[in-house]
């Protein structure tokens, strides 16, 4: 019967003695004898008398031959299975000699590389990258040829393989996307004129690229009239439809999108909401969200912009318009006297008045 250890690197151990059909210990060489209460495959099984038998045989240093130099050494238990050479001398695969074609130096590669190493000339990456730009007399490959770019006309060195491929052309990024930008059957598409959908006016771009406005804030201020108005901004639109003032609703203003922009009169109607724009009567201490705090910051610039353009700027916040109404706080703000002089021919104008009632 065959054991555990007849093959494989445990091969090389004595087997347990078996003569005549007996059995004997694989430690100290007494015959086994069967047990009574052990069946007969567990006693084919049993190769050691007692386990204290099994356990000095477990701690016992064996010896194996050198897969290299075939000298016998001593393997631990534990290192038994995987032990093959007996040091790390023999464990190294053969080298072979080979010669740097960059500086000269003999250097060692393994002998099992021999096959692949047709194309290994250099002993290391950085001799390797130096026969590459500077180029090698014996290697056609390796050797730049001059070029002019198509572009700017500059000289330019170019690898012969990257000729081959179509490549090679241009002696830098810029001047490759100018040459290309500048002709029709060049590699990318010409760019053909478009018509902004929010402010109408034109811009150029790739016919591939399907883009409908001109700008980021035409996007924006296109999101935020599909949108559609609030409640508050809604009743303002009908108030001022109401007492025939002569309004243009979401109006842009330069870089920016009003609520109700009064054209006889250049004056911006803003109908903030409490929250969003942190009424300051509703918070008195200032913004505590991020964002109020963003909001806020951005309300300061808007009405900068409009304070240099000249605009007045008249705010009516959500927590007034629900208490007295949007009529009572245009006729406070004085908006009603104000166009009916701007109609009559006399112009407006003002600073911005503070946030808030």
């Amino acid at each position: 019967m065959r054991d555990k250890f007849s093959t494989g690197p445990m091969a090389q151990l004595p087997l347990p003695l078996v003569i005549d059909g007996q059995r004997f210990c694989r430690f100290c060489g007494a015959m086994l004898v069967r047990r009574q209460e052990e069946g007969p495959a567990r006693f084919q099984r049993r190769q050691f008398c007692t386990p204290d038998h099994y356990r000095a045989y477990q701690r016992h240093d064996r010896t194996k031959i050198c897969q290299t130099c075939g000298r016998a050494f001593q393997a631990d238990a534990g290192h038994v299975r995987y032990r093959f050479y007996c040091s790390m001398e023999c464990s190294q695969p053969p080298r072979v000699d080979r010669i740097c074609d960059q500086c000269g130096i003999r250097y060692q590669r393994p002998a099992r590389y021999q096959k692949r190493d047709q194309a290994h000339h250099y002993c290391s990456h950085a001799c390797s990258d130096a026969a590459q730009r500077g180029g090698r007399s014996d290697d056609p490959r390796r050797t730049r040829v001059s070029r002019a770019c198509e572009q700017c006309g500059n000289p330019f060195d170019a690898v012969p393989s990257s000729i081959r491929q179509g490549k090679g052309r241009f002696c830098s990024q810029p001047c490759s996307r100018a040459w290309h930008r500048g002709k029709p059957n060049g590699r990318k598409q010409p760019r053909v004129t478009h018509v902004c959908q929010q402010c109408g006016r034109t811009f150029e771009d790739l016919p591939s690229v399907r883009r409908v406005y001109c700008s980021n804030s035409c996007h924006g201020i296109a999101k935020i009239q599909r949108r559609g108005p609030t409640s508050i901004e809604v009743e303002l639109y009908e108030t001022l439809a109401a007492m025939g003032i002569p309004h243009e609703a979401q109006r842009r203003i330069g870089r920016w999108i009003v609520d109700a922009f009064l054209p006889e009169t250049g004056t911006i109607i803003e109908a903030q909401g409490d929250f969003y724009h942190c009424n300051p009567t509703v918070y008195p201490d200032g913004p505590y969200c991020a964002t109020q705090v963003r909001n806020a910051a951005r309300d300061e610039r808007r009405f900068r912009d409009f304070a240099a353009a000249g605009y007045r700027v008249v705010l009516l916040w959500e927590r007034d318009i629900r208490v007295v109404g949007v009529r009572h706080l245009i006729e406070e703000a004085g908006l009603v006297e104000f166009c009916r002089d701007s109609l009559q021919g006399h112009g407006g104008g003002g600073d911005i008045p503070n946030r808030g009632k």
